[in-house]
């Protein structure tokens, strides 16, 4: 991991968002988010977030809880059950490319 460039980071803290803070990671990988953060994005405990590596950073995004409620909502075909999550997956997929040819697109 690349040292933390604080140069830099006074500078994108000018240009890109308002609120930027410092957080530090727990004994067990927990991460406290500084308030105004959660305040800013409405972030409230059971509230889930996103981590994407861009480059050589992190992006950290809110997911909306309407994501989760989904799962569980439907009911695996019979034949589908006991797979494993890539082959469920992939059997989705090509349902989803064979529906899509059926409709001559």
């Amino acid at each position: 991991m690349k040292p933390f460039d604080w140069q830099n980071e006074k500078r994108l803290a000018k240009t890109t968002s308002p609120v930027n803070m410092l957080a530090k990671i727990g004994r067990r990988g927990q991460l406290t988010i500084p308030k105004a953060i959660r305040e800013r994005f409405g972030l409230e405990e059971g509230h889930s977030l996103a981590f994407y590596v861009d480059g050589d950073g992190i992006r950290v995004r809110p997911v909306t809880k309407d994501i989760f409620d989904w799962v569980g909502a439907f009911e695996l075909p019979e034949e589908w059950k006991g797979l494993s999550w890539e082959e469920i997956m992939a059997k989705t997929r090509q349902e989803m490319a064979d529906h899509i040819a059926r409709q001559g697109r």
